[in-house]
């Protein structure tokens, strides 16, 4: 089981209780607590099992899948920097941190770019 939802309401109970101490809002717990439940109900899948919530459809249309999958019916096709971009990126500087080393620049992108100062490779998310 996934506990994606447990570290979710923590922090979310976390940053209410926060703010109700400093007196920046007044929000009763029972708001909070709806707020939580919606975003429980809206992302139940990615939150509770192993389940990841990005645009894969679009990857059937490229070489060397594109063959297989004719007729693929992609439902948005803005959404391909998630699949090209933000999470190969995100793959590789967590792997350069895992392996010990800093993940300054993308030595697989073209010529090069910035890695660690992107803010599409998040290598410091905790998600």
């Amino acid at each position: 089981m996934n506990p994606t939802w447990l570290l979710v309401g923590a922090v979310y109970a976390l940053a209410v209780w926060l703010a109700r101490r400093a007196g920046m809002i007044e929000l009763r717990w029972r708001v909070a607590a709806l707020f939580y439940l919606l975003v429980l109900i809206f992302m139940f899948r990615p939150m509770t099992q192993q389940y990841v919530n990005i645009p894969v459809d679009f990857l059937q249309t490229l070489p060397p899948w594109a063959h297989l999958a004719r007729g693929q019916n992609v439902q948005n096709r803005e959404l391909n920097d998630i699949v090209l971009q933000i999470v190969p990126w995100a793959n590789q500087a967590r792997e350069a941190l895992r392996s010990g080393q800093l993940p300054l620049w993308n030595h697989l992108a073209g010529s090069g770019y910035p890695l660690f100062g992107n803010g599409q490779s998040s290598p410091f998310s905790i998600v």
